[in-house]
């Protein structure tokens, strides 16, 4: 007869084993996509480089399509910005005079391309 203490060391044993299909759980990757922490930086480098425009030009010579930034929407931006003192929000830029939702995501577009 085997005595108690043998019995409980190899209970033990086996239950700090795990199983094959326990270790598959664990080592799953995260879903992919874009993280939460990717789309803020980008916002933040959007906002950080429309607030550091000196001039409309600037403006339009990046986004390069006068299609999505004219020099008047352009005019517009800088004005907003200046108005504000900074752009805090990109929701502050889609409210530009002039801007309509697909120029906005047109911009966005455009300049999430840069960075």
């Amino acid at each position: 007869m085997e005595s108690p203490k043998k019995h409980k060391d190899t209970f033990h044993r086996v239950s700090n084993q795990q199983k094959p299909e326990q270790k598959n759980q664990k080592e799953k990757s995260p879903t992919p996509g874009p993280s939460k922490s990717s789309t803020v930086n980008k916002e933040e480098k959007i906002l950080n480089f429309l607030n550091t425009l000196k001039t409309h030009q600037q403006l339009t010579i990046a986004v390069g399509d006068d299609n999505v930034v004219d020099e008047t929407m352009a005019k517009n931006i800088l004005a907003a910005k200046t108005r504000l003192g900074k752009f805090s929000s990109l929701n502050q830029v889609s409210a530009t005079s002039g801007m309509d939702p697909n120029k906005f995501k047109a911009l966005i577009d455009a300049l999430n391309a840069r960075f």
